[in-house]
């Protein structure tokens, strides 16, 4: 029963004039607002295309998408022909047209507005033409690069305790500076069904639902300054002669730890892409797309924090005249602190679904 009831919905979508479900119209951005969220496809990028099957699927799959799509078609009725020119947003969940031909490098880019209505986006048509196979269209989500990063925590670790005054001792070490934060976890890509009652001509048309890449760790708090050293004891003297010779001045507490870098946040999962056509036809309707559906990649760990600075020398003790000549010496600066570790890098996101289903 539900295989026969996805076959009469899907041949009901072709009986009728197509147009916009949902009643939001295509938007046009410029280019520069664009290379920002949506950047080239990278090279070596894991790519479903022509000559690799999709997975088959039970007949049930697509049933409540069918229905709901079925549902919007008659309530709204079905618009002409659809000419995608440049980068055409899309704030609507399911998209309908007789045809939607795209002009070369054109890109139809579903937004944040769209997934929050469904997590599965829908395009609905008799037939995608692509005009130019060198510089074909592409249909992708608002996914902007990289999620944020997770920022530097600023100011530097807890400074160490200066020496005693007059005793000459050594300045305190500088505490360890805290590690950065983690990267923002990449935004997983929302779910794509094409309900197609024929190939695209010629082909090459490319679907980009990738997840989103996680977001760099945060740089390191610097370490913490180490103590400054006490003053020396000051000399002294009786009557008769020098008791006690100037005190040299403490050396300077060694500078903390810088702490590690943030961890890189996990890339988001790469979206369910899914086909469904009459049947005979869904070998040639799987082969003329290029799919991009790999999860995004882990951010970088963040850069590790710098080392304290060392802490100052005291100043020597004082004369005492007559009988005791000469300041002490001044205490040796304190040895800067070792930089902290770099990030972990991010967990890669997993790779989306290839599905696809025809009616009997």
């Amino acid at each position: 029963m539900l295989r026969r009831l996805a076959a009469v919905a899907a041949l009901a979508l072709f009986a009728v004039t197509l147009s916009f479900a949902d009643d939001i119209q295509l938007r046009e951005v410029t280019e520069d607002a664009v290379t920002a969220v949506l950047p080239p496809l990278p090279q070596g990028d894991t790519a479903i295309a022509a000559g690799e099957a999709p997975t088959a699927v039970p007949p049930n799959t697509f049933v409540d998408e069918i229905r709901e799509v079925r549902s919007s078609v008659e309530l709204l009725g079905l618009g002409p022909e659809l000419r995608i020119v440049g980068n055409k947003v899309f704030d609507g969940s399911i998209l309908t047209a007789k045809k939607i031909r795209f002009a070369p490098g054109a890109r139809l880019i579903f937004t944040n507005t769209a997934r929050s209505r469904r997590n599965t986006l829908i395009v609905v048509t008799e037939q995608m033409i692509n005009e130019n196979q060198e510089r074909p269209g592409t249909i992708t989500w608002d996914r902007h690069t990289s999620a944020p990063e997770g920022g530097g925590l600023g100011g530097e670790g807890v400074p160490g305790s200066n020496g005693g005054d007059r005793s000459g001792g050594n300045g305190g070490p500088g505490g360890s500076g805290a590690a950065g934060r983690r990267g923002s976890a990449g935004e997983s890509a929302p779910n794509i069904l094409i309900v197609s009652k024929s190939a695209p001509a010629p082909g090459g048309i490319v679907i980009d639902f990738r997840g989103q890449n996680g977001g760099k760790g945060g740089v390191g708090q610097k370490g913490g300054r180490g103590g400054k050293g006490g003053s020396g004891r000051p000399a002294s003297q009786t009557l008769f002669n020098c008791s006690r010779g100037a005190g040299d001045g403490g050396t300077g507490g060694a500078g903390g730890r810088g702490g590690n870098g943030g961890p890189g946040g996990a890339g988001g999962r790469g979206g369910q892409v899914s086909f469904f056509t009459v049947a005979g036809n869904l070998p040639a309707l799987s082969q003329r797309f290029t799919v991009h559906n790999s999860g995004g990649t882990g951010g970088d760990g963040g850069a590790a924090g710098a080392g304290g600075e060392g802490g100052d020398g005291g100043p020597g003790g004082q004369e005492q005249r007559p009988l005791c000549r000469g300041n002490g010496s001044q205490g040796r600066k304190g040895a800067n602190g070792p930089n902290g570790g770099p990030g972990t890098k991010g967990a890669n996101g997993a790779a989306g679904d290839f599905l696809n289903r025809s009616t009997s």
